[in-house]
């Protein structure tokens, strides 16, 4: 899980790092407006890839695991390739209604360019997953490195040499994005008999809708303070907020795709108690191992702050933004081993019951945090969604087993990480004050995420 696990956690974060790689030189290129609207666009391409997925991506990987062949997964993927580009064709007719109230009213032909890619995304979603059910990496690979680097390297030539514009950017983005589905589609074939298989496509629907209404959910909670910030205090805040977000968010990038690459491997142990020791084994180790992340994010926001963004975005005061974004790795790290339980046992509607719940307790406090505390109001909002969801899906896990609790040495480390990022915050705003806690995070947090992830890697597999 820590071994091999992790070199899908590392492919999967392409899309992040390579995203990251490039906002420096995007946020350079676009300026301050443009760039917000490539945020907003980023929130919506979210929006239709989960609408698109309809949740099958979850179902393919439960099938092929629980079936031992790929028959039965294989025609849910011509399935799921199907019901993305039905949904994004029903997002396109709708146009007209939503895209003046998300700040697309001016911008059509951006809207238009979003969602054929969220097309594309969505379509690759569903294919890959059965390439990680199978322990396919290299094909793994090569689409999310086509899919990923690609698309980010054609959008800013584009933007650059073309028109810089966040348009030019997301073409280039489709037309990467859609080599990678062919080769998707020639390296898992998918079976057209799925489109006709009722009772399968029936029982993965059962799977997958709740977990794309969940999906949808977390969108709202985790995207969806995009459309607020910039109703409230512009375009021009709603990009600097995405340049802070970005930082902060490969914690929980991290996360997100160790708990995709657990997945498979959890639901396959066949035993149920060695199940749920495995998962709240796995959790803490995770819990130990964000601790120099978290920490050596924290310190070395003030100095990417300045690398990913001109002047014009004034990035001073925002690394407060970068540490309470980063600290909602825990909770989504203690939601994700619940998850994973009850994607075991396809109890889905508590994972979207929990996510729902969520997102409206973001969007309420959103409103009233912003006006406030502007963007920190927003990542705070955040932060108490993602414990909210947490604490509701631990709830909803059955009474038959117990998930253990975190033991006291890993809740002192947490808590002791999180006060030293803290204090860090309180430095000076000055180049040498700057510099020198960038230096710490490269010099100690680094070698400390090293030995993290060789412990973890020994002690739980």
């Amino acid at each position: 899980m820590f071994g091999r696990g992790m070199l899908y956690v590392l492919v999967g974060s392409l899309p992040i790092a390579s995203g990251a790689l490039v906002s420096p030189f995007l946020a350079h290129i676009l300026g301050p407006r443009e760039f917000g609207a490539y945020a907003s666009a980023l929130a919506l391409y979210q929006l239709v890839v989960i609408l698109g997925t309809l949740g099958l991506e979850k179902a393919v990987l439960l099938q092929r695991v629980q079936d031992g062949d790929d028959l039965r997964a294989r025609g849910l993927l011509a399935l799921g390739v199907l019901a993305a580009w039905v949904v994004a064709g029903a997002v396109l007719l709708a146009k007209p209604w939503w895209s003046p109230a998300l700040g697309f009213g001016d911008q059509g032909e951006l809207a238009v360019i979003t969602v054929l890619w969220a097309a594309s995304g969505a379509s690759g979603q569903v294919l890959v997953a059965l390439l990680l059910a199978e322990d396919r990496l290299s094909s793994y690979a090569f689409a999310n490195l086509l899919a990923a680097v690609g698309s980010q390297v054609t959008g800013v030539l584009l933007a650059a040499w073309w028109s810089p514009t966040a348009v030019a950017y997301f073409t280039g983005a489709l037309v990467c994005q859609s080599l990678a589905v062919v080769h998707s589609l020639f390296t898992t074939r998918p079976r057209l008999y799925g489109l006709v298989d009722v009772r399968v496509a029936q029982r993965a629907l059962a799977v997958g809708l709740p977990l794309m209404l969940g999906a949808l959910s977390l969108v709202v909670l985790n995207l969806g303070d995009r459309f607020l910030i910039v109703r409230t205090l512009g375009q021009v805040e709603v990009g600097r907020y995405q340049i802070a977000y970005t930082v902060g968010y490969v914690v929980l990038i991290l996360v997100l795709l160790t708990g995709s690459a657990w997945n498979p491997r959890i639901v396959a142990v066949a035993d149920v108690s060695r199940r749920w020791v495995l998962s709240g084994r796995s959790r803490d180790a995770l819990y130990d191992l964000l601790v120099p992340v978290v920490l050596g994010v924290t310190l070395a926001g003030p100095v990417l702050l300045r690398i990913m963004a001109p002047s014009s975005f004034r990035t001073d005061g925002l690394v407060v933004v970068v540490f309470v974004v980063a600290l909602g790795a825990y909770p989504v790290a203690a939601a994700g081993a619940s998850e994973r339980l009850l994607l075991s046992e396809r109890r889905t509607r508590p994972l979207a019951a929990a996510a729902a719940a969520a997102a409206a307790a973001n969007v309420v406090l959103n409103l009233v945090f912003i006006p406030s505390w502007g963007l920190l109001g927003s990542a705070l909002a955040t932060l108490v969604a993602f414990a909210l969801q947490a604490a509701i899906q631990r709830a909803a896990l059955p009474k038959t087993h117990t998930l253990p609790a975190p033991p006291p040495y890993v809740v002192i480390r947490v808590v002791a990480g999180a006060a030293l990022c803290g204090a860090s915050l309180l430095l000076p705003d000055s180049a040498p004050a700057r510099w020198g806690t960038f230096a710490a995070a490269v010099a100690v947090c680094l070698p400390w995420f090293a030995i993290k992830l060789r412990t973890a890697s020994r002690d739980v597999g």
